[in-house]
């Protein structure tokens, strides 16, 4: 529903079910299914999003069955996005399977300093010159010299801080499982990894 309301272009809507779908009209004949990861079959989709892949219960259950509603077409697409959830779970072995070429799926991963919202301005040019940022692993928030060795600006740095303290409970573990800067951060940092 949210994201009908949002898309740029109006969209005749034939049906609509709070919570289960949308179905538009044609030209689009696009279905939004929100059932989770059970009730995939018995449709044939074009294009699949699932979002937060790596949370669901099964994924390795629901890709078997997910993957036969999608015809082997080069119009046709399958999405897995997701924040990483632990280390050889059944995302993390999609992803190593992707990334060594032995599925159809494209790996991309896109860093949190990517994202141009994840910066904070300072309040005066003052408080900009002032930020130091840290130069030791053991450090408070980590070897921040690399991030800036690797094009990470100071107002990143300063989000970064910020969403440690704030959205991550001062762990910075929490932090790179959430907002990593590199696939395997993302990996590492979200579980032990298994040997």
């Amino acid at each position: 529903q949210l994201y009908h309301e949002r898309f740029p272009v109006p969209l005749p809507v034939d049906h609509a079910r709070q919570g289960h779908f949308l179905q538009f009209s044609v030209p689009n004949r696009s279905l939004i299914r929100v059932s989770g990861e059970r009730a995939v079959t018995s449709f044939t989709y074009q294009i699949v999003h699932c979002s937060e892949a790596a949370m669901y219960h099964d994924l390795g259950a629901f890709l078997a069955m997910m993957m036969q509603t999608v015809p082997s077409d080069p119009s046709t697409a399958v999405i897995l996005e997701t924040t990483a959830d632990q280390y050889g779970d059944e995302f993390h072995q999609e992803w190593l399977r992707a990334v060594e070429g032995k599925s159809d799926f494209y790996p991309l991963f896109i860093a949190w300093h990517e994202h141009s919202e994840y910066q904070i301005p300072f309040d005066t040019p003052e408080a900009r010159l002032a930020f130091t940022p840290g130069d030791d692993d053991g450090d408070r928030y980590g070897n921040e010299m690399a991030l800036v060795e690797k094009g990470v600006t100071v107002e990143q740095l300063n989000w970064r801080r910020w969403a440690i303290d704030n959205n991550c409970q001062g762990a910075m573990a929490e932090f790179n499982r959430q907002y990593p800067a590199t696939p395997e951060d993302a990996f590492l940092a979200s579980g032990t990894p298994m040997l």
